[in-house]
């Protein structure tokens, strides 16, 4: 018996049953999409990120110029407070008459005593040394300390005198406040002056001042030398 040979030609792939049928197109082609849109995300996303960056910025910037403003304000506002206590301030020391701060009195207005003698000399010195500043320890001709400025006074009419204020005072005659003399001096724990007359004194009063007259003020005793 003859055999038979039967051949068959497939003109489509196989599918499996149940199976999916397959493309016979590249890969590559059918992926292109999904690559433009994974793209697009990306310059999406970047965008976005900038934009967050500018408004930061933005917000940033807005806060500091607030706060530059409320401290501008608040300057302001304490420099107009402190104008306007400045005169109240200035006034409620002129009404205190017992204040322990001297007040300066021009030297030229200072008018000696007719026929002073030596008194008269010894003033005349210290009033010419008004303005020299005070130096601890000095005796002139550039500066002077309180003692310092009667040592230099005295010894114009001849008189040596110890460099302390209360050495000095000792060599002295007290005097009574209804009786003092231009040319007495005037002393109080620490310090000592040259009465002037008129209820003024002129002394060396403390660093960084200058020699000065001013009217009398505080506890003085005066001595006669």
């Amino acid at each position: 018996m003859a055999a038979v040979v039967v051949t068959l030609t497939l003109s489509t792939p196989f599918v499996a049953a149940g199976a999916a049928p397959t493309s016979t197109e590249p890969a590559a082609t059918s992926l292109a999409p999904v690559i433009d849109d994974q793209t697009d995300l990306r310059d999406i996303t970047r965008q976005i990120q900038q934009h967050r960056r500018a408004v930061y910025v933005a917000e940033q910037a807005a806060a500091a110029a607030v706060l530059a403003h409320k401290q501008a304000a608040a300057a302001a506002e304490a420099d107009a407070a402190a104008r306007r206590t400045a005169p109240t301030r200035a006034n409620r020391h002129v009404a205190r008459p017992d204040s322990r701060r001297p007040a300066r009195t021009p030297a030229t207005t200072i008018v000696l005593p007719v026929n002073a003698g030596r008194s008269a000399a010894v003033v005349a010195f210290a009033l010419s040394q008004v303005g020299k500043p005070y130096r601890w320890g000095a005796v002139g001709p550039n500066a002077y300390d309180c003692s310092g400025l009667l040592v230099a006074a005295f010894a114009q009419v001849g008189r040596r005198l110890p460099h302390q204020s209360g050495a000095i005072a000792a060599l002295g005659r007290y005097v009574p406040r209804g009786q003092w003399q231009a040319g007495d001096v005037l002393h109080s724990p620490g310090h000592i002056g040259l009465y002037i007359g008129g209820g003024r004194m002129v002394h060396a009063p403390r660093p960084g001042k200058t020699v000065s007259v001013v009217r009398v003020y505080g506890p003085f005793t005066a001595y006669r030398l």
